[in-house]
């Protein structure tokens, strides 16, 4: 029940079955992570609001050279009272290091406090369960539900009700019927279990906080998808082909003075207006009247000449709108410019306007239909920014580049012109270790259908790619990492439904200083 390399979730260590003489299982884990400590990431930046992101509890199988069980449940249950951290179990003897003093076993919750029921003190609800049906599987179970009541009852602890609960940890443990059986009066004289198991499920174990293995520690993870799309980069005209959300693109613009994020003063609530322009006759600026958007994003009516853009929700100094227009049917405008000001529904003239920030030259597609089902395109990815070492304090961002694989310009296209880039809209990438290529961060889809995240219990698309008119790209905090070791990012792509992992693998080196 204490704190150790191992944590000892059941073995065949445990309590004799009073009716078949058989060694049973009568053994539980405590685990404990401060509410702090949950919501806030290592940056000390707090975690999205209720609701967009998702707590998994994760421990990790830890290898020994007893018999391994299968075919078991375990439950993890809340704790309803406080308990002291012991010293853990003896692995040499298999004894309770606590000897009844300081610490929490199967008895006590302190030093001379006793549990409110044998075994550990929980809540009815909520209840989560696990089956491992090879036994050697981690421990991952999405206890969102329960963090949430932790967290309202950390910022209500005078009105702990239902849905309020102090966090006292979390109790892991077999099922009541796998759990041994125990008889009062006979061989045990304090539990009873008549409806638990007549057989040993031998031994399971986790590695706990006190473990030399960086990666296989305890830990809540908090997973989200923070994943920006910025339509800037494949920006399409409207259709009647593609469904009325298909036909929005959401842009984005950042206000960055003397290099920090700053929110920008004297808006009205954070908002602003957005209009489009066609480009000037060399497409270096935007020129002539603002277009005519259609209903529908951040459009409050049909043909009107501005869309109401906004500053993005817990963000500072940045500002998104989703909008839409229709190209001419013949000769569609070829280049589009995006400006962000403060003006009225009047002439761009208005002494009045406030003109915040000119986007960038978007390039518009026409959507089109096809007489032939087209193949599945292949694509070729590449990192524009890859350092091959990083500090282990480093927040990182990796961007990619990606192209289709049979693309081949002419003499004139590849001198004068960049390559042309491809958006992935879904893509995903993970982190493995090369010297073993064992899997930091899987692929987070949130489908957990892919054959990349082999089943995995999986909260949401927390490893999604962002995207904008420079490419793809992700953060990553390199403390999650462990230091001196060198680390590969995956890519998977969702194209023509179906996820395709691409075959580059990007490498770099984390340092310890």
């Amino acid at each position: 029940m204490g704190e150790s390399d191992i944590l000892e979730v059941f073995s065949i260590f445990g309590q004799s079955s009073a009716s078949s003489g058989l060694t049973s299982e009568l053994s539980r884990a405590l685990v404990k992570f401060p509410v702090s400590d949950i919501i806030t990431d290592r940056n000390n930046d707090v975690l999205p609001a209720s609701g967009n992101v998702g707590f998994i509890l994760r421990l990790f199988n830890a290898k020994h050279g007893q018999t391994m069980p299968k075919g078991y449940t375990l439950e993890v249950a809340p704790i309803s009272q406080s308990w002291e951290e012991g010293y853990g179990l003896d692995m040499e003897e298999y004894t309770d290091k606590t000897y009844d003093g300081f610490g929490s076993n199967w008895l006590q919750a302190a030093s001379g406090s006793t549990w409110g029921t044998i075994g550990g003190k929980y809540h009815a609800s909520p209840r989560f369960k696990q089956t491992f049906s090879g036994g050697y599987e981690d421990l991952e179970v999405d206890i969102t539900h329960l963090v949430e009541q932790w967290i309202g009852g950390e910022n209500n602890p005078e009105n702990v009700t239902a849905v309020r609960k102090l966090n006292y940890g979390v109790g892991v443990y077999l099922t009541a019927s796998e759990e041994a059986y125990a008889e009062k009066g006979t061989a045990n004289t304090t539990i009873q279990n008549l409806t638990g198991a007549v057989r040993s499920y031998y031994t399971k174990k986790f590695f706990a906080r006190g473990s030399e293995f960086f990666l296989k520690k305890p830990c809540v993870e908090a997973r989200w998808d923070s994943a920006t799309k910025d339509n800037g980069g494949n920006f399409y005209y409207s259709s009647s082909l593609a469904p009325a959300a298909e036909n929005l693109n959401t842009l984005y613009f950042y206000n960055y003075v003397r290099g920090q994020l700053k929110d920008i003063p004297n808006l009205n609530h954070g908002k602003m207006l957005v209009s489009l322009y066609s480009g000037s006759a060399k497409n270096t600026a935007p020129s002539g009247s603002k277009l005519k958007l259609n209903i529908g994003g951040d459009v409050v009516a049909n043909l009107n000449l501005n869309a109401t853009g906004g500053a993005v929700d817990s963000e500072t100094g940045i500002y998104s709108c989703s909008l839409a227009i229709t190209g001419a049917t013949q000769s569609p405008l070829s280049t589009l410019f995006v400006v962000w000001h403060s003006g009225s529904h009047g002439s761009s003239g208005n002494a009045s306007d406030t003109q915040y920030h000119t986007g960038s030259a978007i390039k518009p597609i026409v959507l089109k239909a096809y007489s032939a089902n087209p193949p599945v395109q292949n694509y070729v990815t590449t990192t524009t920014n890859l350092k091959p070492n990083y500090h282990k304090n480093e927040n990182a961002r990796f961007r990619f580049h990606t192209r289709e694989k049979n693309w081949s310009p002419n003499i004139y296209t590849k001198a004068n012109s960049e390559v042309s880039s491809s958006t992935i809209e879904d893509a995903y990438y993970r982190i493995y270790r090369v010297s073993d290529n064992y899997t930091v961060i899987n692929y987070g889809t949130g489908s957990g259908t892919s054959p990349q995240t082999k089943g995995a219990n999986v909260s949401g698309s927390y490893s999604r790619l962002s995207y904008d008119v420079s490419g793809s790209y992700f953060d990553l905090d390199m403390s999650l990492l462990e230091p001196d070791f060198a680390y590969g990012i995956k890519l998977l792509y969702y194209v023509n439904g179906a996820f395709a992992e691409q075959p580059e693998d990007f490498k770099f080196r984390v340092e310890e200083s």
